[in-house]
């Protein structure tokens, strides 16, 4: 206590800043965490079960976000605006015989409020579903986001972000992988730079010593310049707004 008494106000500010941080994100970390569930749209949808469908309900941009799911029918809403139903069912014509990734793949057909939505196949590839068209080639969508925020696909058409599409309408009938935000890993290695950021403020003079006793006979009557000085705090200033990016990266 009598060395952080002995800084000077500018370092006893970022070691109080280091220590609010690693609390506060991580009690962040374990709450994130804690929710499993559907990843979508940058949120995690809870899922519960209810008469007999499965629920995945959360907040995406600041408005309520459910999917009902039952069998073979996936309805989302969100705020006031219902996406579907959507119906899907298993169809064998739709199944392609070119393509290297068409063997083994299922065919689909997809029915939105009972109009196409989709119709090819679907094949597993590393966990991962992958729609593929009738032709057997996989179904990449193009988007590019304009300087007013707008979403637009390959022809410039507009793009509901928020409308599922056939891969997750699929994801979510054959049960996806529960996911969370948040990765502890992240945490506990930028927790570590923080306590060695902490470690050079408290200790600094007998760091800087320590260094010059390589390169001078004399190291513990050597006094920090003001250059020195002045790059101690530039230093420590950087490395504490590292260490608030890498807290932040590991949310995401």
């Amino acid at each position: 206590m009598e060395r952080i008494r002995e800084l000077d106000r500018y370092p006893k500010l970022l070691l109080l800043l280091l220590l609010v941080m690693a609390v506060g994100f991580g009690a962040v970390y374990g709450f994130v965490t804690s929710r499993v569930g559907f990843a979508y749209c940058d949120a995690i949808l809870v899922p519960r079960t209810e008469g007999g469908v499965t629920l995945y309900e959360g907040t995406i941009d600041g408005a309520d976000a459910l999917f009902t799911v039952g069998t073979d029918t996936v309805t989302f809403r969100l705020g006031s605006k219902t996406y579907g139903p959507y119906t899907a069912r298993e169809d064998p014509t739709a199944v392609t015989d070119e393509g290297l990734l068409a063997v083994g793949s299922t065919g689909v057909e997809i029915l939105e409020d009972g109009h196409p939505f989709f119709r090819g196949s679907v094949t597993e590839l590393d966990g991962e579903l992958m729609l593929l068209s009738g032709d057997g080639a996989p179904i990449v969508t193009f988007t590019a986001t304009l300087s007013d925020g707008t979403v637009v696909d390959g022809d410039g058409n507009i793009v509901d972000v928020h409308a599922p599409d056939a891969g997750t309408i699929l994801r979510l009938l054959r049960g996806p992988e529960p996911e969370h935000r948040g990765h502890w890993p992240v945490y506990l290695v930028t927790l570590f730079f923080s306590a060695a950021t902490a470690v050079s403020i408290l200790f600094a003079d007998e760091l800087f010593r320590y260094g010059l006793s390589f390169r001078v006979r004399d190291p513990d009557n050597a006094e920090p310049s003001d250059w020195e000085l002045a790059s101690r705090t530039i230093g420590w200033t950087f490395l504490t707004g590292v260490i608030l990016c890498g807290y932040w990266m590991g949310l995401r």
